[in-house]
């Protein structure tokens, strides 16, 4: 038998977008998330529009290409109950994330945000 916050991470999936090698996917994978991982914003864009099944998005808001804001608008415009959060070097919380999470955080932070809103996703299903 697994605890809760087990059950919640099993085969979960996580898009993450971010144009800069944080190490990140590696360590969400060791977690136990599968993770999908997109450094340009317009491939994870398009993947998102042809029907990428994601449980929660990782999006940064300074991508190379486009905006990360642009990402996360057109994340909940195909997918409005996936949450998101918002990976920036500062705390800036844009109208379509569901948190943040300001880079050099300590990672349990994160694990926290991605547990509370994936718990609170599942409890809308």
């Amino acid at each position: 038998m697994t605890n809760s916050s087990e059950d919640t991470k099993v085969k979960k999936v996580i898009l993450s977008v971010d144009d800069f090698d944080t190490g990140l996917p590696g360590v969400l994978e060791r977690e136990g998330y599968f993770v999908v991982n997109y450094t340009i914003g317009r491939e994870a864009v398009e993947e998102i529009r042809n029907g990428l099944h994601y449980d929660l998005a990782l999006i940064d808001l300074s991508l190379s290409d486009m905006g990360g804001d642009e990402v996360m608008h057109i994340s909940k415009e195909v997918n409005p109950q996936i949450p998101i959060i918002c990976s920036s070097g500062y705390f800036v919380k844009p109208i379509y994330a569901d948190d943040v999470y300001q880079k050099g955080e300590k990672l349990d932070y994160l694990f926290k945000i991605i547990e509370t809103l994936l718990t609170k996703k599942r409890a809308q299903e």
